[in-house]
């Protein structure tokens, strides 16, 4: 990444994200919301060392649970599939993708978090 911005994004380096904090101070504190670990840079290595890594595990927790919606959004689906296919298995594909939107109404949400199609 060449970019500043995109290095003060996504480095785990908390070495780069000091030399650059101090750097782009402005950059700092317009994206210290998207990433609140910036606006440690100034408590010395260790503090921005460790948010790195606690950043990393509460990201890998919220997507542990946006995948869990989508596994839980797509039970009924599964359970309906096999007729599904089978009812679709010799029509042309646009013919098809209309059945498929019908039976998916009302079993699929709009979006793993709730809301019917």
């Amino acid at each position: 990444m060449k970019a500043p911005l995109d290095q003060l994004l996504y480095s785990r380096s908390a070495r780069d994200i000091i030399n650059l904090a101090e750097k782009y101070p402005d950059l700092i504190k317009r994206l210290a919301n998207q990433r609140p670990l910036l606006m440690n840079y100034s408590e010395g290595r260790e503090r921005p060392e460790e948010l790195p890594d606690a950043e990393k595990r509460s990201l890998m927790r919220i997507n542990e649970n946006r995948l869990y919606l989508y596994l839980k959004a797509s039970e009924k689906w599964m359970t309906l599939w096999q007729s599904v296919e089978k009812e679709i298995s010799n029509k042309p594909l646009f013919e098809a993708h209309q059945i498929i939107i019908q039976r998916a109404y009302g079993v699929l949400p709009f979006s793993p978090t709730g809301g019917n199609l």
